[in-house]
């Protein structure tokens, strides 16, 4: 099941490798004769590689800090003072896929965000399998034609007055192709940092459920 093969695979790179894939979206995921799900952020694996080569050929020596997290804040602020196009929102941007982006990955200078983004983006893809369309949140809350201007701070203003994906209510076209269990568990995803469930939860409780 495609949904519960994602999960695993981002509970591999947390257990395994304790990095966050950082892009998590539908593009970056290839489904095989299967219908397995294989990750395909090839930035993951970039990073995974090169932190895999300087353990094996570096000294212990303490690298510092703050340039890392001053190049993040640098890209974080370039990043959401650009003026987007609306196909950009779906592209991957420096820090993260805008319209798969948590609340933390949107603020200005924050370069401590982890595996809890990395949950909020996979409810939006719990969101996109189940309806069958791109995630807009924008579009969603606002119309098709606010569409101009600094579309990242409007996205970040959105996600931090609580506005999120909406799924179709009971009765409603749609509704009844959705597994009960779905909706729950992407709002869970969605949610405030402090309350988003573990990878480890996620696959529990998805393994209940089927």
């Amino acid at each position: 099941m495609l949904k519960l093969n994602i999960a695993i695979v981002i509970l591999f790179l947390f257990t395994d490798f304790g990095h966050p894939c950082r892009d998590l979206k539908c593009d970056n995921v290839l489904v095989t004769g299967d219908y397995v799900a294989k990750l395909s952020d090839f930035g993951t694996i970039r990073s995974l590689l090169s932190k895999s080569n300087q353990d094996d050929t570096q000294s212990h020596e303490k690298q510092p800090s703050s340039s890392a997290g001053a190049r993040t804040r640098w890209v974080a602020d370039t990043v959401v003072d650009r003026v987007l196009d609306a196909d950009e929102l779906h592209l991957t941007s420096a820090v993260g896929t805008p319209m798969y982006m948590s609340p933390e990955q949107l603020a200005i200078g924050n370069a401590t965000y982890g595996f809890p983004s990395d949950v909020f983006s996979y409810g939006v893809v719990l969101w996109e399998i189940a309806m069958q369309r791109r995630p807009d949140l924008i579009e969603q809350e606002c119309g098709d034609t606010m569409r101009r201007g600094p579309l990242l701070s409007q996205l970040a203003q959105l996600l931090s007055e609580g506005k999120r994906l909406l799924f179709p209510s009971e009765g409603s076209d749609g509704f009844d192709s959705i597994p009960e269990w779905l909706p729950d568990l992407s709002m869970a995803c969605v949610g405030p940092e402090a309350t988003r469930p573990s990878f480890q939860d996620i696959v529990s409780l998805i393994e209940r459920a089927i």
